[in-house]
């Protein structure tokens, strides 16, 4: 876990704040007092408009530089530029939630990013002892444990550009591009995008019943592309809302239709998404003047609706760990090139590729750091788009998918599992005599490979298995375990598509109940076991060979073959071990 750095902003008497700066592990606690933050409401909907004249954007971060640190706040202490052991920093920024809504407001818009170290001239953001900025706030709900740490990584983008309300990049290119960077992971089926958007190939429209279906299939991060909305027709009680269309066959195709945060909160509870990124941009270099005039008008309500969107997923009730925004209306060039750098810095680059990146590999905090500073270092259209985003955090520890710096074995997919898939339907037509040269002719290939993969290389998979007679019959397969595998936890699932297969049991092998292991099974129906290999002690080596025998009946017909499937394993700690098929070979008559 990172070393932190709380600024807490609480009332002070009046129009004042306090400021709270505390440091762990270093137990620094200060307090300094502050007058009324000095940005007028001009000036935050001039940022919002993007592209602010560069001396109103020095102007307000000077004002807002000399205004937060004045000459009594000891970050060169706190963020120890002195400190021989090299500490990089989370800076995590919180606002009490209980002081007066008018001055909370006010301070949940102040651009922090912006935020420049005095005498050094460099923004604080891209300090070396500064590994993120992020924005605290409370949890409702409770993010669930075991969400999104498998492959293959499922990314679910969503661009809406309705009628009327200003053109937005397409969606189609920037998947395109993140799968050419990583051929690799799109080859082998490890990385899947899912698109709403009314582009060609795309994978729907970007409606409200497109958006519910797809969130149901639990992607691990979500990219929204478009415009947020702020409906304030009570003002005590404004409602965040993004913007998407409506779908085919409903009236007015292709307008506007609102989704309020508190809906979106209610499905990211029900299905859970780790990772949500609000990306906000427009690409209107081409439209007439009075256009982007009108457009530049509604921009800053647009930006606080897509800002309390994301605010509300990680203070609401949805399982959102990590929702990320835009301070800042952005080019559509510019929120492209965000997006494709923050995919390139979280999958890092492919194996033998250039470029270093492996520091960023499934760290969403150190991909948007390291998109900021290619956005700052190879440039952008749009001023200060480096300090656009902005992060909220809900509390606990770092939000990271750790699988994706340890590629999975390519054993199953690539190899084992074709081989397998032409040996089966064979076997089922062949002579009992001829099947036991070609199941060892099977197991010689799989062994040869798994010695050139090498001990990290594991599968857990069920045993090849053939009946002797047609009709129905208790038949019991073993799972087993090959290669070296310490876990403190395993779990998956045990599949037949087949309805000649009926799943009915399953019972511990007794070498695994002796290292100390508790194994439970639960049957959701009688196509599905699931199963959970767990030691109480902590990370302890499985023995290899067979974990767990699943009993079934199976209504055997001649020359056929039932596939059986271990699905969906995790393991705990998070290992490269990958599933795999087999099968029940039928009698010969």
């Amino acid at each position: 876990m990172s070393h932190e750095c709380f600024i807490e902003f609480t009332e002070g008497g009046g129009d004042n704040i306090r400021v709270r700066v505390r440091a762990a592990p270093t137990n620094s606690d200060e307090r300094v007092n502050r007058g009324p933050p000095p940005l007028a409401q001009a000036d935050f909907d001039m940022l919002r408009r993007g592209n602010p004249a560069p001396s109103e954007l020095n102007r307000v971060t000077a004002d807002l530089s000399q205004w937060f640190f004045g000459n009594d706040l000891p970050f060169k202490f706190i963020l120890g530029l002195n400190d021989p052991e090299d500490r990089a920093w989370r800076l995590v920024f919180e606002v009490d939630q209980q002081m007066d809504p008018n001055l909370k407001g006010t301070l949940d818009e102040l651009p922090l990013e912006l935020l420049t170290l005095q005498n050094v001239n460099e923004a604080l953001l891209f300090n070396n002892r500064v590994r993120s900025v992020v924005h605290k706030l409370a949890k409702q709900g409770h993010p669930p444990n075991e969400a999104a740490n498998t492959w293959p990584m499922r990314v679910l983008i969503v661009r809406s550009s309705p009628h009327g309300m200003g053109p937005v990049p397409p969606a189609i290119p920037i998947r395109d591009a993140i799968l050419a960077a990583r051929p690799d992971l799109r080859d082998r089926g490890l990385l899947h995008f899912d698109v709403l958007s009314h582009e060609p190939n795309a994978d729907g429209p970007p409606s409200k019943a497109q958006l519910q279906r797809h969130l149901e299939m639990r992607p691990d991060v979500m990219v929204f592309l478009g415009h947020g909305n702020l409906d304030a027709v009570d003002p005590t009680r404004p409602q965040h809302q993004l913007v998407l269309e409506k779908g085919p066959g409903e009236p007015d195709a292709r307008q506007a239709d609102f989704l309020e945060s508190r809906d979106l909160s209610i499905w990211l509870h029900n299905d859970p998404v780790r990772a949500v990124l609000l990306v906000g941009c427009m690409t209107s270099a081409n439209l007439p003047q009075d256009q982007q005039d009108a457009w530049a008008e509604q921009m800053p309500e647009w930006l606080r609706g897509s800002q309390g969107v994301a605010q509300a997923l990680i203070n609401g009730f949805s399982a959102v760990e990590f929702a990320l925004g835009m301070r800042f209306q952005i080019d559509g060039g510019d929120g492209v090139n965000f997006i494709k750098h923050f995919f390139g810095a979280l999958l890092g680059p492919p194996p033998g590729g250039n470029g270093n990146g492996s520091e960023t590999v499934g760290d969403l905090e150190a991909a948007v750091r390291k998109a900021r500073v290619l956005m700052k270092t190879v440039g952008s259209t749009t001023e200060a788009a480096w300090a656009a985003p902005m992060v909220f955090r809900a509390p606990g520890n770092d939000v990271v998918f750790p699988h994706l710096a340890t590629l999975p074995s390519r054993v199953i997919k690539e190899i084992f599992q074709k081989s397998r898939e032409s040996f089966w339907p064979i076997m089922a037509l062949s002579s009992p005599d001829a099947r036991d040269p070609m199941r060892d002719a099977l197991k010689g290939l799989e062994d040869e490979i798994m010695a050139d993969l090498g001990p990290a290389t594991g599968l857990i998979l069920p045993d090849l298995h053939e009946v002797g007679t047609v009709g129905p019959q208790d038949v019991e397969v073993a799972v087993r375990l090959r290669g070296p595998l310490s876990v403190e936890e395993l779990e998956g699932k045990l599949t037949t598509q087949s309805g000649a297969v009926q799943l009915t049991g399953g019972s511990p092998a007794p070498e695994v109940e002796a290292a100390g292991f508790q194994v439970l099974f639960t049957a959701p129906s009688a196509n599905e076991i699931d199963f959970m290999i767990r030691h109480p002690g902590g990370p302890t080596a499985l023995p290899e060979g067979a974990l767990f025998k699943v009993q079934m009946q199976v209504h055997a017909e001649p020359k056929q073959f039932y596939a059986l499937g271990v699905t969906s394993v995790k393991t705990d700690p998070v290992s490269s071990f990958c599933p795999g098929d087999n099968a029940i070979i039928g009698p010969e008559a």
